[in-house]
């Protein structure tokens, strides 16, 4: 995913090198891997470690049928903190924050946050994703998977202990994007 700094690094170099006669090499490294950090409210336990496996695969799943190369979605909890300082260093390309509200640490400038309200008989739960809106090919393919991995019935029963899968129509499930 951050295979363009490099390239625009490498382009200048290149450029400067064909000016001077230099002989220049240039190796660019990519990653097909997303990285993912969680920052969950509850504590972790096998239940939160499923959670967290099925948003992952649901994300990679929805950006993997837009097509382009397979990526998978690495997965990594911290507390926000963290996930604040690896998000704003590119350690990271996005943070999952399952709980009532986005930690102030999180509240970065510079960023998008996806939110869904998963509403159940037992209650509201909250689901962040949020990212950096520096790269537009990341933020709309984020903004494009989003809604299918936190729909996806493996997250949905993970997130409530195994409540009812949500209709095709999304019902129950309020999304919004700040």
């Amino acid at each position: 995913m951050k295979a363009f700094i490099p390239t625009l690094l490498g382009f200048a170099a290149l450029s400067a090198g064909a000016a001077f006669g230099a002989d220049v090499k240039l190796r660019v490294e990519g990653s097909q891997e997303l990285r993912l950090v969680i920052v969950d409210s509850i504590r972790t336990s096998a239940g939160r470690d499923t959670l967290h496996r099925a948003f992952a695969d649901g994300l990679a799943e929805a950006i993997n049928r837009s097509g382009g190369a397979p990526i998978a979605v690495g997965t990594k909890r911290s507390h926000a903190d963290q996930a604040a300082f690896s998000l704003n260093q590119g350690v990271c390309d996005a943070v999952l924050v399952i709980g009532k509200d986005v930690p102030r640490p999180l509240i970065i400038a510079g960023t998008r946050r996806l939110v869904a309200t998963l509403t159940t008989n037992r209650g509201e739960k909250k689901a962040y994703l949020i990212f950096s809106d520096g790269d537009p090919g990341l933020t709309r393919v984020l903004s494009d998977a989003f809604t299918p991995a936190i729909t996806d019935h493996r997250f949905l029963d993970a997130m409530d202990g195994g409540f009812d899968q949500v209709d095709a129509d999304h019902a129950g499930t309020k999304l919004a994007a700040r």
